[in-house]
């Protein structure tokens, strides 16, 4: 079942995928960092090295520009071939129901655009749709690429809270490495956790446990900041947000190895 070939379809649905999450998850990145940390003991760890202006470049040239490339030099003509596939009848029924509702997203776009949004409803919801119509192909092939992404997240995260504690030693926050170690570490592990899903659901007994904990240690790694109030001053919010960002990372790592080794 590996050896699953991908339809054409799921190729084009597959790029699609990756061009609308990464644009819902720009969104949410600039979001995360601006929001990061409750009014208690702020600045959180998190905003000292992801400036908005900073994430947003390199969401935009690590990210968003090569997943736009990708999607013009590949999901293009697979979306062709998909429509030639479609006057063939060579479609199943549920691909050319998400083929209809993919050509929708450009007048939905449009339309959201005359109303003043920004196209986040509607990049989100082309994205939901991708991931729909990959879920078949994600639950067969999507748990190798997931635990190399979340090892990736993992290796990223400790990065990132080294930069975290040489911070709280003294030293001058990083401008370049830290933020891209920050960029990384939310675009792989948000990556990791979406491809993992239909792999653990549809295989309830295999891998619950490694995927229970690499979900959890993500949303850690994410609520770290929050967590600050919890301290008792602004050096120990710090601290607090230090550790638990690294007890994450130290997760995501470890967990996505030994559940790679194992597979």
């Amino acid at each position: 079942m590996t050896d699953r070939r991908l339809r054409d379809c799921e190729i084009f649905f597959a790029a699609l995928l990756a061009l609308a999450a990464a644009l819902v998850g720009s969104r949410a990145l600039g979001r995360f960092v601006m929001e990061a940390g409750p009014e208690t003991f702020a600045p959180s760890l998190v905003s000292r090295f992801g400036h908005s202006t900073t994430i947003a470049n390199f969401s935009t040239f690590f990210v968003l520009l090569p997943v736009a490339l990708v999607f013009i030099a590949i999901g293009i003509p697979f979306a062709l071939r998909t429509v030639a596939a479609a006057f063939k009848r060579e479609l199943e029924s549920r691909e050319l129901v998400g083929g209809v509702l993919a050509l929708l997203a450009i007048p939905a776009l449009l339309f959201e655009a005359r109303l003043g949004g920004t196209g986040l409803m509607t990049f989100g919801a082309t994205a939901s749709l991708a991931y729909w119509q990959l879920w078949p192909a994600l639950a067969v092939r999507g748990r190798r690429v997931a635990d190399w992404t979340g090892a990736l997240a993992g290796a990223s995260a400790l990065g990132l809270a080294y930069y975290e504690w040489s911070f709280l030693g003294g030293i001058e926050a990083s401008r370049f490495v830290a933020p891209t170690f920050l960029v990384v570490c939310f675009y792989a592990g948000a990556t990791g956790v979406l491809l993992r899903l239909p792999t653990a659901v549809s295989r309830a007994r295999s891998g619950t446990v490694s995927s229970i904990l690499i979900v959890g240690a993500s949303v850690l790694w994410l609520v770290a900041p929050q967590l600050r109030q919890h301290g008792v001053s602004a050096a120990n919010a710090d601290a607090l947000e230090f550790r638990v960002s690294a007890i994450a990372g130290v997760v995501l790592l470890i967990t996505s190895l030994f559940a790679r080794r194992r597979a």
